[in-house]
């Protein structure tokens, strides 16, 4: 019996094997060659953008030399004559380490120790008077949008710091009215924030004995804001009042005869004010 068939089958199967091979290999370098078609691409291309930041990098050594040797453009600047008016319209951002040192250069006592503070005396006055106005120059509390000094009294503007004696305390307490009530338009604007940080620095600026003279008159610089639940919010201008009024009629008397002689002291709203 002869085995030549399977023999030629054999044969057959080798062939096609080495056939199917053939193909998988061209197909292997055909994947092989447009993959380094592909990475010839990307270097080429790479190149170029190389060439391209090798470039701009030159550019700008010489435009850096240029200016050097030129003087730099100088970015425009708001000018302030002190921090305080810089944008003094805008609200002081207390998350900042500007607006925390803004701060505390509005609230910082005018006289550094309590023998050197305000004792409501009129020898005192004056050097009370000029520092106060100097520190409110200083911190914009005369802006015309967001200030908490000017009033007008009969369609005229006065400043509260050298009329005071022409604006009285109802006055002062109406029109400003839009800082201290809750829903009141400039509540949460500069203005709110400057009247704090002037009523703290009043405060802080009068010795201990002052400061107990001048809680006598409370009622009159302290207001409820109307809101729920209800505050009670210092108004800087008024507590300034007060404080000249004491200065001005009462000198240096003790609590007890302040509150004893205080509904006489309501005439310091008379038009005129004492020179000292």
């Amino acid at each position: 019996m002869s085995r030549r068939p399977n023999n030629e089958a054999s044969l057959q199967d080798i062939q096609n094997s080495i056939n199917q091979l053939a193909t998988n290999t061209n197909n292997a370098i055909s994947d092989l060659a447009a993959q380094v078609q592909a990475l010839a691409a990307a270097a080429s291309a790479n190149a170029a953008n190389l060439q391209q930041l090798q470039q701009n990098q030159q550019q700008l050594q010489q435009n850096q030399q240029q200016a050097g040797a030129q003087g730099a453009p100088l970015a425009a600047v708001n000018f302030a004559i002190s921090p305080g008016t810089s944008n003094q319209s805008d609200v002081i951002d207390y998350g900042t380490r500007y607006g925390m040192a803004l701060y505390d250069m509005g609230i910082k006592p005018l006289f550094d120790s309590e023998e050197t503070k305000f004792d409501l005396d009129n020898d005192g006055a004056l050097n009370f008077e000029k520092a106060v106005e100097c520190r409110a120059k200083n911190m914009g509390w005369y802006d015309s949008q967001q200030g908490i000094l000017t009033f007008n009294v009969n369609g005229e503007d006065l400043d509260l710091l050298a009329d005071y004696g022409r604006i009285e305390s109802d006055e002062i307490k109406t029109q400003s009215e839009p800082v201290f009530l809750h829903n009141g338009a400039k509540r949460n604007a500069r203005a709110a924030q400057n009247n704090d940080m002037m009523q703290v620095m009043l405060f802080d600026s009068l010795t201990q004995n002052a400061q107990t003279r001048e809680a006598v008159f409370k009622d009159e610089y302290e207001f409820k804001d109307g809101g729920t639940p209800e505050k009670k919010i210092i108004v800087a201008a008024a507590l300034y009042k007060v404080i000249m009024k004491l200065t001005t009629f009462t000198g240096n008397r003790s609590p007890v005869t302040l509150v004893l002689s205080k509904a006489c002291c309501r005439v310091y709203s008379y038009p005129l004010k004492l020179n000292f």
